[in-house]
């Protein structure tokens, strides 16, 4: 069986293209990308009459894109009076109104990350708090625990084989495409 090397370059040319052109945009596309997750959130009984449990839970916001997120809001349905951000950081704390406080960070570069850490007390749990997390637009929300990434050779290797995979399934739909084009009478 001969191969029509000119239909599979009139083919794979425009998809190759229009591939090599999304990352070459997504590589050069400069803009900040917010993600956030709850680092933790904890019971904790304590050994005194008066407050016998304490609650407790972070959030983690981070600016993974490659351009300042600038306005940075955090909203609140209920603000707790004990609140820490680490790093230590320039913000304020902003009146909403009909929906409660916002803790409002001026600029996060790219690459910085802050935790948030709250501390509070009984009937409140930590799903009455936060509501939303944004800058020009809303963060995106993990909502898994951060695990460790594969070494480099790693993602090099599992991409050569999705590439692999990628070429051969293009190569065969353009052999059955042909098939059908040269059975067709």
């Amino acid at each position: 069986m001969n191969i029509d090397w000119t239909l599979v370059v009139k083919i794979a040319g425009p998809v190759a293209t229009l591939v090599l052109g999304a990352l070459i945009n997504r590589y050069f596309e400069r803009q900040p990308r917010l993600i956030t997750y709850y680092g933790h959130t904890s019971a904790f009984r304590l050994r005194t009459l008066e407050q016998p449990e304490v609650y407790t839970h972070s959030i983690v916001i981070r600016n993974t894109g490659r351009k300042s997120a600038n306005n940075v809001a955090v909203g609140h349905n209920v603000f707790p009076r004990d609140y820490q951000i680490f790093p230590a950081i320039t913000h304020e704390i902003r009146k909403v109104p009909d929906t409660g406080d916002e803790i409002f960070i001026p600029s996060l570069v790219p690459g910085e990350q802050i935790t948030i850490s709250y501390l509070y007390w009984p009937p409140l749990t930590y799903d009455h708090i936060n509501t939303y997390v944004k800058s020009d637009g809303f963060a995106k929300v993990l909502r898994v625990i951060p695990t460790p990434q594969p070494s480099r050779s790693m993602q090099i290797g599992t991409w050569a084989f999705v590439m692999v995979g990628v070429i051969t399934t293009i190569y065969f739909l353009i052999l059955l495409a042909h098939h059908f084009y040269v059975s067709i009478p």
